[in-house]
């Protein structure tokens, strides 16, 4: 397979946040376009990177969620390197480009630890991570930035509702 073929797709921080150790996706990847993949997505993950916040994994449940995807045109080894750099463990899942085109995709494949967790108890972990992560890392900034691109998940709007009553509305 060359690398004309080969896609990267994300649903959360890889879209806002492109750029890992001094390396872009832009670098070896073609502007991002639209698409759909058939697995949900939940804030059931906890991110060490973001001292505990919770971030975005598959939830196993089927539903189309939006995501963003890369079509790789530089050197195929620095890009799968990068992604697992970033994510730590990587997976494929099939993608629905705008045209129709089914195309099989890397991503992160982290693992959803926080499944069973009530909004309350997500809001409550962003929040704690907020406190302790640099700035712009913590879990209240993640999920507001998800939520700013269009993210959107079972669970998010409770979770947003308690993190403003945790933090007063605080930004």
């Amino acid at each position: 397979m060359s690398s004309s073929e080969i896609w990267i797709f994300g649903y959360g921080s890889l879209i806002f946040e492109p750029e890992y150790n001094g390396q872009s996706l832009a670098e070896f990847c073609e502007p991002a376009i639209g698409g759909f993949i058939e697995k949900g997505i939940e804030f059931w993950h906890t991110s060490k990177s973001r001292c505990g916040a919770p971030t975005l994994c598959f939830d196993g449940t089927l539903r189309k969620t939006e995501v963003k995807c890369w079509r790789v045109v530089g050197n195929l080894k620095i890009a799968i390197d990068y992604l697992i750099k970033r994510e730590g463990k990587i997976g494929k899942c099939k993608v629905t480009l705008p045209d129709k085109k089914i195309v099989e995709a890397y991503c992160g494949d982290t693992c959803p630890d926080l499944k069973g967790k009530s909004p309350q108890e997500i809001a409550a972990l962003a929040v704690q991570s907020e406190k302790k992560a640099p700035p712009g890392r913590g879990g209240v900034t993640y999920i507001r930035k998800c939520k700013e691109i269009g993210v959107t998940t079972p669970m998010m709007e409770e979770i947003l509702k308690e993190i403003d009553k945790l933090t007063r509305g605080e930004k």
